[in-house]
């Protein structure tokens, strides 16, 4: 038996950390759970940008008096984080996970001509703009990703000892 670490860090913030005992031929292909907490996790920042950051919990700042006003004239009627759709398109793009035997690495494109780091920006925030987390998985979020792991393993020795 040896452990294997679930881990999932965004912009160097570990926001996922747990370990599985398994028998190494178990977990040397894991694809199949790491395609699905692709998915989960695809579909928590979609919510997150609907929500406006109310789903992880810190709803996002509004924005300064000044910015939303330039905002409205340039982007009438857009949400937060959205001016024209690419960085909101590109972080829930499928093309931003690839998924390996045995890593799932997320990298939207969110760079534009003006700001290479943009999508990391509203992440962690910067002087004067505060943070406004589009990936902030919950502790729901959390256990899901650990259930997909957990019950992948399970069906695997049953299949194993069923044989």
């Amino acid at each position: 038996m040896t452990f294997t670490r679930l881990t999932f860090d965004v912009d160097g913030e570990r926001q996922v950390s747990r370990a599985f005992m398994a028998m190494e031929a178990d977990v040397r292909d894991m694809s199949e759970p790491l395609g699905a907490i692709g998915r989960l996790i695809r579909e928590a920042i979609g919510e997150e940008f609907d929500q406006k950051g109310a789903r992880g919990g810190a709803p996002w700042p509004a924005l300064s008096p000044e910015y939303e006003k330039w905002k409205e004239a340039h982007y009438p009627g857009r949400p937060l984080l959205v001016a024209n759709g690419d960085m909101r398109r590109e972080m829930l793009a499928e093309s931003a996970f690839r998924v390996t035997p045995k890593r799932l690495v997320y990298e939207p494109s969110t760079a534009s001509k003006n700001h290479p780091e943009i999508g990391g920006y509203h992440q962690r925030g910067s002087s004067p703009n505060p943070a406004r987390r589009m990936v902030d998985l919950t502790p729901e979020d959390r256990r899901g990703s650990e259930r997909e792991v957990h019950d992948w393993l399970n069906a695997r020795r049953r299949r194993h000892f069923a044989a």
